[in-house]
């Protein structure tokens, strides 16, 4: 699940199995365009205006967390991510950067 997926990305991260978090990731994101073909969120945005938001806001909640997991290995994609939905950027910095710490917390505006 994705909420799970954040300790087990930490934790190949740690261990350094820097390739394994990356493979982890992109399957969240396989399972995301699953989910996006499987709700067609277009197909109700003018008939089921409620629908259309749920899943909406589950995309949103999936790419926050999906950059947040990418920050070690493509921080200024995280950042624009960031930046679009209006977070300050220097939360995903990696001067500093504590990985699980930021996973486990999630992101606070």
């Amino acid at each position: 699940s994705f909420a799970k997926a954040g300790d087990e990305i930490a934790e190949k991260w740690e261990k350094l199995e820097y390739s394994q978090a990356v493979r982890l990731i992109m399957a969240l994101a396989d399972r995301a365009n699953q989910y996006i073909d499987e709700k067609k969120p277009w197909a109700d945005v003018g008939e089921h205006p409620e629908h259309f938001l749920q899943t909406i806001t589950s995309l949103v909640a999936i790419l926050m967390n999906g950059s947040r997991w990418l920050v070690p290995f493509l921080p200024e994609t995280a950042v624009k991510i960031f930046n679009a939905f209006g977070y300050d950027s220097k939360i995903v910095t990696l001067n500093g950067y504590k990985f699980k710490q930021n996973i486990a917390n999630g992101i606070k505006k």
